[in-house]
């Protein structure tokens, strides 16, 4: 749609504003992979390989940046900067596709790293009937701010308070995070990686599934999939019971559709 479009390029010109000068990236200087396919067997607590489970995906870039090498995600979100970088400590995928790079005989890099665009564009500060600028503050920028403080002529407190907190901030519609690399760290995740993959093939032979929330089963209504959880029964009669469709060798659900990334693999 126009808005959509209108939406899309306000972000990409922001972003290029951001970390471009002169058609360069100053940070991402040389991209050594990109959109680099992996296929890797996950370890056991020894570091040997297993047999009979791979760890597979698609790596958004590997650059070398003035820092050092970095293994980089791009994400395109509306949170917030301060949520992102409370959540990256806890994001497993970085990790896992680093020590398949790490397996597959790549040097060690000294960064993780978020390229993030926000899909919320900055908000207009809004102006009183008074025709002064509202003295609440508001998800923007420095520069937008600074902009209606001119037009309205409000340079005092608590506006000029408001700017220096925007300035102090920076960007946070386009943004970097960049963490250390910990070789232990990317282990300990193949190795969680291990254990879930144990866990499935586990309930897989047995056709019983352990509940990690349970109160997940009804918070929007009963789950469809609730028998074929909690049940011993054969799938096909699960599958006369239910408008489940799963297939007779597996018991698993068939699905019409997948993400398409998984589509090319």
């Amino acid at each position: 749609s126009p808005d959509d479009r209108d939406l899309v390029g306000r972000m990409l010109a922001g972003y290029m504003s951001e970390f471009y000068e002169n058609g360069v990236d100053r940070q991402f200087k040389e991209p050594l992979k990109v959109e680099h396919e992996f296929s890797v067997p996950l370890p056991d607590t020894m570091g040997r390989p297993l047999n009979w489970v791979k760890l597979a995906g698609k790596i958004d870039l590997v650059v070398n940046t003035p820092g050092g090498l970095a293994v980089v995600d791009h994400k395109t979100t509306s949170r917030s900067k301060q949520e992102m970088e409370l959540s990256m400590p806890l994001d497993q995928q970085l990790r896992l596709y680093t020590h398949a790079l790490l397996v597959n005989g790549m040097e060690a890099p000294r960064y993780l790293a978020y390229n993030v665009l926000r899909s919320k564009t900055p908000s207009e500060p809004s102006i009183n009937k008074n025709g002064q600028l509202s003295k609440s503050g508001c998800d923007t920028t420095a520069d937008i701010y600074a902009s209606y403080m001119r037009q309205t002529s409000c340079f005092d407190e608590p506006w000029s308070t408001i700017l220096e907190e925007l300035k102090n901030r920076g960007n946070v519609f386009h943004f970097r995070i960049f963490v250390p690399f910990v070789r232990e760290n990317c282990f300990d995740a193949a190795l969680a990686a291990s254990d879930i993959a144990r866990s499935i093939r586990s309930s897989t032979r047995s056709g019983r599934f352990p509940q990690s929330a349970p109160t997940a089963c009804y918070q929007r209504g009963v789950c469809p999939f609730i028998n074929l959880c909690r049940s011993r029964m054969d799938p096909s009669t699960i599958a006369k019971m239910t408008d489940l469709d799963l297939t007779e060798e597996t018991g698993m659900i068939r699905k019409e559709s997948t993400h398409t990334e998984l589509e090319e693999n």
